[in-house]
């Protein structure tokens, strides 16, 4: 279970779910250092892959349409 994550849709209708908690508290055990890239439409499985930064939770994404999401923000 992820919490306290951010959640974007990109151009080619997939969402990204950024870092977050996987459990109570702010515990730096809990924290995650990874994405998931979600097919809504289910013909894809989810991918889950790591970010190339430190772990991430109450952050602020973007995405500006140029290729990038922006992350901002958080512990």
């Amino acid at each position: 279970k992820r919490s306290d994550f951010t959640a974007n849709r990109l151009s080619d209708g997939r969402i990204i779910v950024v870092a977050g908690l996987s459990g109570p508290g702010s515990n730096l055990a809990n924290y995650l250092s990874d994405f998931e890239l979600i097919d809504p439409s289910g013909t894809v499985a989810p991918e889950r892959r790591m970010l190339p930064a430190q772990v991430r939770a109450g952050h602020k994404s973007a995405w500006a349409g140029d290729g990038f999401l922006y992350i901002l923000g958080g512990r």
